[in-house]
């Protein structure tokens, strides 16, 4: 799926493709402007390289395998950011957790991966 196609979900607020280093391949939005959209690229790539981080150290250590992280979720008591990588790159959705359920999040968010893939 297209970031254009997921923001036509009710709930979705922003739909993006970032690299993981956060720079922002494509994006569709009800609100973001250009610049937010720019920021929250940023925001989910630094949130990814650390999580890959801490997961890479983990598995190291612990030896249980967390690594690579193919899934990061960032909730508040409304709003929720939702990332999804692979090899290829990320995709991710800011939404409203009241209005969008946990099994379509997951489908959309699949559906953008293998977009990008």
């Amino acid at each position: 799926m297209k970031p254009k196609e997921v923001v036509a979900i009710k709930g979705v607020i922003g739909a993006g493709i970032f690299d993981t280093n956060g720079k922002l391949i494509s994006y569709s939005s009800k609100t973001l402007s250009s610049e937010q959209a720019d920021s929250t690229a940023m925001l989910c790539g630094t949130i990814y390289s650390l999580i890959e981080s801490i997961a890479s150290l983990y598995s190291r250590f612990c030896g249980i395998k967390m690594h690579p992280v193919t899934r990061i979720d960032v909730i508040s008591m409304d709003f929720g950011i939702s990332l999804m990588c692979s090899s290829r790159g990320c995709t991710g959705i800011i939404f409203n957790q009241n209005e969008l359920e946990r099994s379509k999040l997951d489908e959309l968010l699949q559906g953008m991966v293998e977009e990008i893939e």
